[in-house]
């Protein structure tokens, strides 16, 4: 594999003044995974607005869901302790916009 460092790049500004509206959901991040305990998953949203999160095993079965209501935009988290060990998606949606990480559980 390569890996590169200190390269830059230039984009140009394709299309000028037009303001970019940012989606619900912006960045995502887990941690600590894997986890022995709760796992900690910490998402961005670009505006208030609806949020719901679902916890799958890895079979598909339906774990945990919770609807957060109304969540202020900015930097949001949710804490999920793992009923055993093993593998599961989290899946975070909002307006349509959906965002899966898979954690790793160990006991």
């Amino acid at each position: 594999y390569h890996v590169f460092t200190d390269i830059e790049l230039e984009t140009p500004d394709i299309v000028s003044g037009v303001e970019e509206i940012p989606g619900p959901l912006g960045f995502s991040e887990v941690w600590p995974n894997p986890s022995s305990g709760p796992f900690v998953v910490q998402y961005e949203l670009g505006h208030t607005t609806e949020v719901r999160w679902s916890v799958y095993d890895a079979v598909g079965k339906l774990i945990q869901s919770q609807d957060m209501g109304t969540v202020l935009a900015g930097v949001n988290g949710i804490s999920w302790a793992a009923p055993e060990a093993g593998f599961y998606l989290m899946v975070i949606e909002s307006e349509g916009e959906r965002i899966t990480h898979r954690l790793v559980a160990t006991k």
